[in-house]
């Protein structure tokens, strides 16, 4: 994500935001953070969870680093109804530095967010200095500004930016896809196409109308002609069509093609007879979100759904504005009990341990498969096979972001994100041994089952987002010490 956001290339992904429970991290789980907001309780506003979440976690570990040794920090959360202005304050008690930052005057303020800068003496030698040139931009790209405030007695981070209240103009227990849909979704991988089946289901789509395809490369070939013979042989009914942007064509365990879900869509609704094709929403479901890749999707099709956690709540408050804006209504139901039953993957339900075993499976299949690739027995080299390397790395990334909200899957995403380009990264492998220690972890985590299923926060592991860098230590027999990154 800072990457997109550095080179203006981050959509923001607005979704209902509940600001002290997305605040309320394992980081700050501490008597040494404390979160006061206002009013209270905080209503939900319609924001980008992930910018706000680097915002806060930047702005946290600055003031413990920078502040007074093991001082307290205090987030003050403040949202203006008249303005539509949500204000976050981070303070924290003067550090050992802070009398020379007090010597700089304005031009100390200047200085912090400006690319390259340090003002403090003491750093660590892989940091670059843009932490807070990159909260800016996270800001900017919020139509927002960031600022800070040196006082003799303590120091003020804040953050300005537009927020409206989340309000859907129908409660999600009463949006009910009609009875005559049918639910047709695709995707190459086991994870994702479980998933998505739950998706339809959420979204109030019958069992009996629920066609989820992606199994085979012959299914991946023909998505486009099953689809508009569907479409043809129900000229009465209404589509929910859910495509996987990058389905993958493998032969003996080697990628020979990806089609691209968003072409397959675009090729329906060209050959599809204007009426029919009004009976359609077709959505585009990625990984890979950034503006232009945004834009490319909504080209070709009616709407985007990045991958994240399938929530009914979620689902519906994504598909519901689609709904209403494709054809003009907003279909509901008296009580939540004429929905589809989707499968049971809550706590103790008999999907559970299927589905996480499925999980665990597919992340060490993706896992065994770049360490193959990047084997000493590989004849080629790394440059050569990357591409391959990162259709597993994008995989690997869509499956974590498809699953749980922790600390721990956040950072391997944000590490991966980071890797993705056309040419090897710089030290891929030492950065591949930490990441793939990162997500071992994980796998072990789902393995056990510590973490909730639907995507409540937990902890991993010891309780504690890790940092990369004790990922790389954590005694993973291929982790090796990582460099910057």
């Amino acid at each position: 994500m800072a990457r997109d956001v550095i080179h203006g290339n981050y959509e923001p992904k607005l979704e209902r935001v509940e600001l002290e429970k997305l605040l309320h991290t394992p980081e700050t789980m501490h008597d040494q953070f404390s979160l006061k907001v206002s009013p209270s309780p905080m209503p939900s506003l319609h924001l980008d969870p992930q910018l706000l979440l680097y915002i806060h976690r930047n702005a946290l570990s600055n003031a413990c680093k920078y502040g007074k040794v093991n001082g307290p920090v205090t987030t003050r959360l403040s949202y203006d109804e008249s303005t539509k202005l949500l204000q976050m304050d981070v303070l924290n008690l003067p550090g050992p530095e802070h009398e020379r930052l007090l010597k700089l005057g304005p031009s100390a303020t200047t200085l912090v967010f400006a690319p390259g800068k340090r003002l403090h003496k003491k750093e660590s030698s892989h940091s670059a200095g843009d932490g807070a040139w990159i909260m800016q931009k996270c800001a900017e790209t919020l139509r927002g500004k960031v600022s800070i405030r040196f006082d003799s007695d303590m120091t003020v981070f804040s953050l300005v930016c537009p927020a409206k209240r989340f309000e859907l103009s129908v409660k999600p227990e009463h949006f009910q896809i009609p009875k005559n849909a049918w639910g047709v979704a695709i995707d190459d991988s086991k994870i994702q196409r479980k998933l998505l089946s739950r998706f339809l289901s959420h979204a109030g789509v019958t069992e009996s109308r629920q066609i989820v395809k992606g199994y085979t490369n012959e299914e991946i070939q023909s998505f486009d002609s099953f689809l508009v013979d569907l479409v043809q042989r129900n000229p009465n009914d209404y589509f929910l069509v859910v495509a996987d942007e990058n389905l993958d064509i493998t032969e003996n365990g080697t990628l020979k093609v990806t089609v691209s879900g968003s072409e397959c869509i675009q090729k329906v609704r060209q050959r599809l007879d204007p009426i029919l094709e009004a009976r359609m929403l077709s959505l585009v479901r990625s990984a890979n979100d950034s503006s232009q890749d945004v834009a490319t999707y909504l080209s070709r099709a009616h709407g985007f759904v990045p991958k994240a956690p399938v929530r009914s709540s979620s689902v519906v408050e994504a598909i519901a504005p689609l709904w209403e804006q494709r054809f003009n209504c907003l279909p509901t139901t008296a009580s939540s009990s004429a929905c589809a039953a989707s499968p049971d993957l809550s706590p103790g339900g008999p999907g559970l341990s299927d589905f996480l075993s499925l999980v665990v499976n597919e992340l060490q299949a993706n896992l065994d498969a770049v360490d193959e690739l990047c084997s000493e027995e590989s004849d080629a080299s790394l440059k050569d096979t990357w591409p391959l390397i990162w259709e597993k790395l994008h995989c690997l990334k869509g499956d974590l972001s498809s699953l749980f909200n922790t600390p721990s899957i956040e950072q391997a995403v944000v590490e991966i994100n980071a890797m993705r380009g056309k040419e090897l990264p710089v030290d891929f492998e030492i950065r591949w041994g930490c990441l793939r220690s990162l997500i071992s972890d994980i796998a072990s985590t789902i393995g056990g089952k510590k973490l909730q299923v639907d995507g409540e926060t937990t902890l991993s592991g010891d309780g504690r987002k890790r940092s990369i860098s004790e990922s790389c230590s954590s005694g993973d027999p291929k982790s090796k010490k990582l460099r910057s990154i």
